[in-house]
Formats: structure tokens, sequence, C-alpha cells
């Protein structure tokens, strides 16, 4: 997240307006990842920081959130949320198989 190499890209190309979690939230959400969800603790207490973590993105001028983890979308997959969610895993496989597809 606080890497500049997507961040840059997706402003430049897209004209997107990246906003990102504060560094200690982002240490907090690194803790719980390689913590308790890499290893298939999740929980609601997990859920319930990451979807604060969301609302307060949206608050400052997020329209969308990218869950940038494979357990982040296993995580809120049955949130009800008014947050739009993009989730890359997904992202990425409708990709393959549109290349495949055209590919062949």
């Amino acid at each position: 997240m606080s890497e500049s190499f997507i961040k840059d890209r997706l402003e430049k190309i897209h004209g997107l307006k990246i906003i990102v979690p504060t560094s200690d939230v982002q240490e907090e959400i690194q803790q719980r990842i390689y913590g308790d969800l890499s290893v298939g603790s999740f929980n609601r207490e997990h859920r319930n920081f990451i979807l604060t973590v969301c609302d307060r993105l949206v608050q400052n001028g997020a329209g969308a959130v990218i869950l940038g983890c494979t357990e982040l979308p296993l995580l809120l997959e049955e949130s009800s949320t008014s947050v739009a969610f993009f989730n890359p895993q997904r992202t990425h496989c409708h990709s393959i198989v549109r290349i495949i597809l055209n590919q062949s």
C-alpha cells in the first residue's frame, strides 16, 4: 500500500486518486493478515476492523476499495456494505480467461 509503483500507474494511466490507510493502520492490517488471516483464523473482530478501515477510506473520498490481499476478499465476502470492493484475484482470473479465449 505504501509503495508507489501501483499507485503511480493508476493515477497516471487512469487518472484515479489513490487513498491509502495511514502507516499505523497499514501495520495493523499486515499484522492481522500475517498473524491470523493467512493461517485461516477469520473472526468478527478482524472483519469489523477491516470494514472500519474501508469506511474511513470512503469518508476520505474513496469511491471503492481494492482488497489487495488474498485473505481480505475471503474475510469480507459476506459483508453488507455500500462500499464497492475490487477483488484482484477475481479480476486477474477474468482477465486471464478473456486472454485465453481471444487467443484460441
